[in-house]
């Protein structure tokens, strides 16, 4: 089969060498393409994209945000099998190897989700998170770095509507999912991911309950809302009461322990001291 992986960039010279070396230096039966969609950035992406020419396509123009980004990869791409992966997550070592397995298992899978690890914005704990059981919603949601969509089902449902510019894959797995687009589920880590992003802010959530509400769930956009207003309002708060460094302090334990992370090793970093050669 043919493996095309899209990563959508904008200044991302920090973060995105190793997401290029998680893709290139992955075992695989495939034949795997690698498209890198740089929305014009400005701080020595473009020149390591230069660097790495040979291992990859790319292209560098301004672009309608995120989705639009994917979408212009999804057009390009020529594979079976198509994987999104953000210039600051990278995969797991066997990751391809884990997908080929589960669609020689699944034949007729439209979609496979695997799971991740949500790394620390400082990159040094981790908490692994299984693809969720039961229905997608936003309060049980896709892991999107660690999905893969064969090449029919974008045909047949169409790409990411940059109407939605926060959260166009959470529009993208409902609108499957109501479809009866044949979901397959693998407990196995394909990617980390680093916290954060749009889609947690107020605007992400607005958009998520104005998404779950087009598929029907009012009600269940209303505890949506209800739910994340209440934890963005306690987090507000305790910034507001306490010193940056104690609220630094207590965030910190609470990802720690409440959340049961884990320190990531070298396995996790896998890709930090590998090298292609030319």
């Amino acid at each position: 089969m043919i493996l095309s992986i899209i990563t959508p960039a904008y200044n991302a010279r920090d973060t995105i060498e190793t997401t290029l070396k998680s893709v290139l230096l992955q075992e695989s039966k495939s034949s795997v393409e690698y498209i890198v969609v740089d929305g014009g950035s400005s701080d020595g992406t473009v020149d390591l994209l230069r660097e790495y020419k040979n291992h990859l396509e790319w292209m560098s123009e301004s672009d309608d945000g995120i989705y639009d980004a994917m979408n212009k990869g999804i057009r390009r791409a020529r594979g079976d099998w198509i994987g999104i992966l953000n210039s600051d997550d990278w995969y797991a070592k066997h990751t391809f190897q884990e997908l080929e397995a589960a669609v020689q298992r699944h034949p007729r899978a439209g979609i496979v989700v695997g799971g991740v690890t949500r790394v620390s914005e400082d990159g040094t704990t981790g908490k692994y998170v299984p693809p969720p059981q039961g229905a997608f919603t936003t309060l049980n949601p896709n892991n999107h770095p660690a999905t893969f969509v064969h090449r029919d089902v974008y045909e047949r449902l169409g790409t990411y509507r940059l109407s939605y510019p926060i959260s166009a894959d959470l529009d993208f797995i409902l609108r499957a999912q109501k479809e009866g687009c044949p979901i397959v589920r693998e407990d196995t880590l394909f990617t980390y991911m680093r916290e954060g992003g749009a889609s947690s802010g107020f605007k992400g959530i607005l958009e998520s309950c104005a998404i779950e509400n087009k598929y029907g769930h009012s009600a269940r956009a209303v505890r949506v809302l209800l739910r994340k207003m209440w934890q963005k309002g306690r987090r507000s708060a305790l910034k507001a009461l306490l010193p940056s460094s104690a609220s630094h302090a207590l965030r910190k334990a609470w990802w720690s322990v409440r959340r049961d992370r884990r320190a990531l090793t070298e396995d996790d970093h896998w890709v930090q001291h590998r090298h292609l050669e030319a």
